[in-house]
């Protein structure tokens, strides 16, 4: 089976499809970050979100990541000096190898440059607190990509009914999207969901 390559395919969707994010009464899973233009429609059209893992500004996880200088490169648009540097941390770190492959393939990034860069436009800062639907917010407790950010999120629903949940090591879910223990992380979505749509 071929897979065609979908710049930011779930966002497309929803910018193209806005009646899906106003459709009253439909609980919204969501995986990643939200894109400005669709978390606007994010008010209180949905009867409940799930966000897992919950990430407040991409971005910032992104850079955070890097050493100041290669950050500040790539800012700069000193693309000829952040590429190498880059491309070798994905010889060393798998890590790194998969979540900037995965993002240029994910963003239609040209580079791995672009796909910081891409990134800034990912985030909930001022949209957040406009929020009112019930919301889920899910985090690993040793997510190495998204440390913070689920805390981030959760704090910054102050008009919603925000209900952060830390999946556990102990449990087998502690890692960066419940790697391992999926059917750990929806029951815990779908018990939160049973409780909240019965309101």
């Amino acid at each position: 089976m071929r897979h065609r390559r979908h710049r930011n395919s779930r966002i497309d969707l929803l910018l193209e499809h806005r009646e899906l994010l106003r459709a009253r009464g439909h609980p919204l899973w969501v995986i990643s970050a939200w894109h400005p233009e669709a978390a606007r429609d994010l008010t209180d059209t949905s009867s409940a979100l799930i966000l897992d893992d919950g990430i407040y500004d991409f971005h910032t996880a992104f850079t955070q990541a890097l050493p100041p200088f290669l950050a500040s490169w790539i800012s700069d648009g000193r693309d000829e000096e952040a590429v190498p540097v880059l491309s070798l941390l994905v010889t060393v770190n798998t890590s790194v190898r998969w979540a900037l492959n995965n993002g240029v393939w994910a963003f239609g990034a040209s580079s791995y440059a672009d796909l910081v860069r891409k990134s800034a436009d990912y985030t909930l800062d001022g949209i957040a607190g406009q929020i009112t639907a019930p919301a889920l917010v899910m985090d690993g407790e040793n997510d190495q990509f998204l440390k913070g950010e689920p805390q981030k999120v959760r704090q910054a629903l102050s008009s919603a009914d925000a209900t952060l949940v830390t999946l556990t090591i102990a449990e087998g879910a502690g890692e960066h999207t419940h790697a391992g223990a999926v059917s750990r992380a929806h029951q815990v979505m779908f018990d939160w969901l049973d409780t909240t749509l019965a309101r």
